[in-house]
């Protein structure tokens, strides 16, 4: 009888990423936000950032009303006073019904608080030099 292959788990890229910049301790989910934490580090624009500092409500059941939270990646603070909302998320994801919730709520948010919703895929990533 021949034994059944295990798949291997997942492993996300996780950990504590201490900014240089605003001090804080940043508790990072994916490699890719690790690079754009070095990133917004690195970048003279940037005044500061918050990491998954703003709770953004949603209905995630339209049938049933609930609402859950949605928490965006980065709200970062610009040099010439622009404040951008930023969500890292790989581009496959985009068409989830769940993500699409998240970044209509997220749109919302942003223009009654005059913040620029920016949705960063590998594809940005790759040309801010920030992947291979």
């Amino acid at each position: 009888m021949a034994a059944k292959k295990r798949r291997k788990k997942r492993k996300y890229h996780t950990g504590t990423h201490v900014s240089p910049k605003t001090g804080q301790h940043c508790k990072y989910r994916s490699g890719w936000e690790l690079a754009y934490l070095l990133h917004l580090d690195a970048n003279p624009d940037v005044v500061g950032y918050r990491y998954e500092d703003v709770r953004i409500p949603y209905v995630s059941n339209t049938r049933t009303g609930r609402v859950r939270y949605y928490w965006p990646d980065f709200l970062v603070q610009r040099t010439d006073g622009q404040q951008l909302l930023v969500e890292i998320k790989p581009k496959r994801k985009l068409d989830q019904a769940k993500v699409q919730k998240k970044l209509k709520a997220a749109a919302l948010w942003c223009k009654a608080h005059g913040v620029t919703l920016v949705v960063m895929t590998e594809r940005e990533l790759k040309l801010l030099g920030l992947l291979k």
